[in-house]
């Protein structure tokens, strides 16, 4: 962790994420590349970003982990809304 660079804090860094931002940001997702640890794949945040019921839910968490400074882990949702479902 030590060898992580630390950047310039700047005043935009303290506000959260907007849905906009989120949605911007996943849609620049390359298509089949995986960006971090999780291994999932863009076309997954691409999923979630079009159905309003988990767009919310993942803003949600995003927030969740923002205000607390770690991963909301009592938070997990188990899976979709039931109300959502998947076409294979």
């Amino acid at each position: 962790m030590n060898k992580v660079r630390l950047h310039e804090l700047k005043s935009w860094m303290n506000k959260a994420l907007t849905a906009a931002a989120i949605s911007k940001a996943i849609r620049k997702l390359a298509h089949g590349k995986s960006g971090g640890d999780s291994k999932l794949i863009a076309e997954y945040y691409k999923a979630l970003d079009e159905i309003p019921k988990t767009r919310c839910l993942f803003k949600k968490t995003l927030d969740r982990f923002w205000q607390s400074d770690s991963f909301p882990t009592d938070y997990i949702p188990k899976g979709p809304p039931a109300l959502i479902t998947l076409i294979k």
